[in-house]
């Protein structure tokens, strides 16, 4: 029976998806929420978008991924992410978000199909192309490639005004182009703000573009010689993996079959919840063929990443770990590739599986393999528990981290964390003992405590002498006491800007201390701005913004913090009626006076 072949949907024109009209609603998709357009949302761009992340599991991130780049730009959109917790703007993902509208989403759903096929087919295509291309043929070399650079003179236009971009090389190997563009002088290479879309993209000289075309097979031809080379490599690791798997199962005195079946069980287990079953018959393991069996084929790159072999790919997303348990436990004369020397490995790549086993790679091959370093997912935030473990093994992790699921923190592993180089999110965490403070006290970069509603006067004065960034947006209240003055002056001369739309009661003292904070100061739950002089500081700081405020807590405003607030020459949100009047009052005055 012959295949079915899906209907083109009218959307579907030249290769592009064109919808009717502009998206329809104005709401942002924003951390898992829909928020509202509001001056305290910052929604993106006032458009409700739906990220790949919620779109179902039958739309595969390939799929998506072609959706979107064949959508019109109306219909899209990149998208970074802010974490609103308290309204506090704090990275938690570096990553960007691509997010299509409602509109958009309902016709990959309904024509989902189509779409499948349609991707599909270009998948064939591009691995036809890339196949011709890399079979090539005799080019002779142009003038213009002088010792694998790309010599020309000086265009005759900057490549800002008139260009070659990617609308030019529709149909051609783009990542080929990119690579052309790379080796060109810099003269020749430009940049413009796609009127489009608004992102920047990239440009050559005409004289470059012409250049590509006359000469493109040649292009073509060294673009593919290191794509070449690796292939070759991998082909050789695949053979040299087979090879090594035949030795042992010689050492062994059995079959390759019976081998495979052997280490095939073993997979099953490290996939099982006989992990540790798994783990304990590596570790006690003598004879070598095991461990050169389950690490033929895998080599340990240039960058200190494990690369691993057939035999590991068995076990999944355990294969990494197994891979560096099974090296770090390989008896001397275990006969492995040429790079397989645990002193080489430096990373391993902390993913959603992985993060799972943290306390896994802490207890079974922290202490073997010291210099190890964690890359990858820096969003922790579904450990819920952090064991000594898990802590010595995240505090060797490359950048920032995020471990905003942890209710509580023990005393050894806040020491732990406190020596971490890089950023460190706990906002979930409502108590801290003063042994835990003391220790990440002494962090040295950002430090975000935002689920802390109140400090001891003892906890206060040991944040102060935190070195990086301090984020404390959920505290209540900071008194008079030294600690939470002192506090209040670290908070003050840090860069950029303060959110406490959580706190309530501000003494004078601590007022006057944030007054003098350069940046933009957020206090929306403050509940009164009296006449004192620190309250008046801190009202004419305010008032000196550039940015909007809002006060949806305030209560009472003394005349001369109202007067102060009049000056303000935005709209002020969420004000009171009667205290919105009274700013008003001042505000008319003054202009009667002028």
């Amino acid at each position: 029976m012959a295949k079915k072949i899906a209907k083109a949907p009218v959307e579907w024109v030249d290769g592009k998806i064109v919808l009717g009209a502009p998206p329809a609603n104005p709401y942002a998709w924003l951390d898992g929420k829909i928020m509202l357009d509001d001056p305290n949302d910052y929604s993106l761009n006032g458009n409700k978008r739906s990220p790949k992340e919620i779109l179902g599991l039958e739309i595969t991130e390939s799929l998506f991924n072609w959706f979107y780049k064949h959508l019109e730009d109306r219909h899209k959109t990149i998208e970074r992410v802010y974490d609103y917790h308290y309204l506090d703007p704090v990275l938690r993902m570096d990553g960007l978000y691509h997010m299509i509208s409602p509109e958009a989403y309902k016709l990959l759903k309904n024509k989902f199909d189509f779409w499948k096929e349609r991707a599909r087919e270009d998948s064939k295509l591009r691995r036809e192309q890339k196949k011709q291309e890399m079979e090539g043929g005799d080019f002779e070399t142009p003038p213009e490639w002088i010792r694998n650079k790309i010599v020309l003179p000086k265009p005759a236009q900057f490549p800002n005004k008139i260009y070659y971009w990617k609308p030019n090389f529709n149909g051609e190997n783009y990542k080929a182009v990119l690579w052309f563009r790379d080796h060109l002088p810099k003269a020749h290479q430009g940049q413009i703000i796609d009127p489009n879309n608004l992102y920047t993209a990239k440009t050559m000289s005409t004289e470059a573009g012409e250049l590509w075309f006359k000469h493109k097979g040649f292009w073509l031809a060294q673009y593919y010689i290191p794509i070449k080379k690796k292939e070759a490599q991998k082909k050789e690791q695949v053979s040299a993996g087979q090879e090594a798997l035949k030795k042992a199962s010689a050492k062994a005195g059995i079959p390759l079959k019976e081998l495979k079946q052997k280490l095939e069980r073993l997979s099953t287990l490290a996939k099982s919840e006989d992990v540790g079953l798994a783990i304990r018959m590596v570790e006690d393991f003598d004879d070598v063929w095991l461990f050169e069996s389950l690490l033929a084929g895998t080599t340990i790159d240039k960058e200190g990443y494990l690369i691993s072999g057939k035999p590991l790919k068995m076990f999944k997303e355990h294969g990494e770990f197994f891979g560096v348990l099974a090296l770090v436990n390989a008896p001397k004369n275990t006969n492995l590739h040429a790079s397989m020397n645990k002193n080489k490995l430096r990373y391993f790549k902390i993913n959603d599986p992985v993060l799972k086993m943290l306390d896994l790679y802490g207890k079974h091959i922290t202490k073997k393999c010291p210099n190890l370093r964690g890359t990858g997912n820096r969003n922790f935030d579904e450990l819920e528990i952090l064991s000594v473990a898990s802590a010595e093994v995240l505090n060797n992790h490359d950048g920032g981290l995020s471990l905003n699921g942890l209710n509580t923190l023990s005393d050894a592993a806040a020491e732990i964390l406190s020596k971490h180089k890089g950023d460190l999110a706990l906002w979930n965490l409502t108590s801290l003992s003063d042994t835990a403070l003391e220790a990440l006290s002494k962090h040295q970069g950002k430090l975000d405590l935002g689920g802390l509603t109140s400090l001891s006067d003892a906890a206060a004065e040991l944040l102060s002498k935190h070195k990086g960034d301090l984020s404390l947006g959920g505290l209540t209240s900071l008194n008079d006491s030294s600690g939470h003055i002192a506090l209040a002056r670290k908070l003050a001369i840090q860069k950029g800007d303060l959110w406490f739309n959580r706190l309530k009661s501000l003494s004078d003292g601590a007022a006057k201390a944030l007054s003098k904070h350069k940046g933009q100061l957020y206090l929306d739950g403050l509940e009164s701005l009296s006449a004192a002089a620190g309250n008046i500081a801190l009202a004419k700081k305010l008032a000196s913004q550039e940015k909007y405020l809002s006060f949806s807590g305030l209560e009472s405003l003394s005349d001369g913090a109202a007067e102060a607030l009049s000056k303000h020459k935005g709209q002020i949100w969420r004000l009171d009626s009667s205290l919105k009047r009274k700013v008003a009052k001042f505000k008319n005055q003054a202009k009667k006076n002028d």
